[in-house]
């Protein structure tokens, strides 16, 4: 029970990025278990023990300049201070980089996978994920979690190149939106991630690409 306390809002994040609907009703003994696998397949993948034809080598290279910090608004917000909405809960920062793993998006032709190899938003309706881009231009994806998973959780409250949701229907991006209310990121910034997408032949042609916030200054 006290592992399960300890790192349950860690493993709810896990558990809703694949079992959106049935998470909360999952047994601690079967949540435990899949964290642990979980965990297990991201530490062989980063050592080098299998690597699927779709995985991309994480970058490290600083690139994009253009970043947003977080908003002072939510100093705090990872020890239950400044929480959004002001719920009594305690806002995830994925700090251990294994952990991070499992919210990096690959790109393979031209389509987004989750760190499993599947295709996000692969569902027959329109299913909203939210994103960051790191400096180097690794992108992170999840489901909002209100509370508990924002955009400032998957850097550990960190700068970040990008920010925003991501819409798809039958696994193919539809929208593009820089709506984060963490950093509130820039037309420019939106623009770079646009620009990375086409760098790894995405096709954006028929993707909707919003300023969540034209019109505000």
């Amino acid at each position: 029970m006290e592992y399960f306390r300890k790192y349950g809002v860690r493993l709810l994040a896990f558990a809703q990025l694949l079992f959106p609907v049935t998470v909360q009703s999952a047994p601690e003994d079967a949540v435990i278990c899949f964290l642990n696998s979980v965990r297990n397949a991201l530490v062989a993948i980063r050592s080098n023990e299998t690597r699927p034809s779709w995985y991309q080598k994480k970058l490290s290279k600083e690139i994009y300049s253009k970043t947003s910090e977080r908003q002072a608004e939510y100093e705090g917000e990872q020890y239950g201070i400044n929480v959004p909405h002001n719920l009594k809960t305690f806002v995830q920062y994925v700090s251990d980089e294994v952990d991070r793993e499992a919210y990096r998006v690959h790109v393979s032709e031209g389509r987004l996978l989750d760190f499993e190899g599947k295709q996000i938003g692969d569902k027959d309706y329109e299913q909203r994920y939210i994103f960051v881009m790191d400096p180097a231009g690794n992108i992170y994806a999840s489901k909002l979690i209100v509370g508990v998973f924002h955009h400032s959780s998957f850097l550990a409250g960190a700068p970040v190149a990008a920010a925003g949701e991501l819409r798809f229907k039958n696994g193919k991006l539809i929208a593009i939106i820089n709506k984060s209310g963490h950093y509130k990121p820039s037309p420019d910034q939106l623009n770079q991630f646009v620009d990375r997408l086409k760098l790894q032949n995405v096709d954006i042609s028929s993707v909707e690409v919003k300023d969540w916030y034209a019109g505000e200054n």
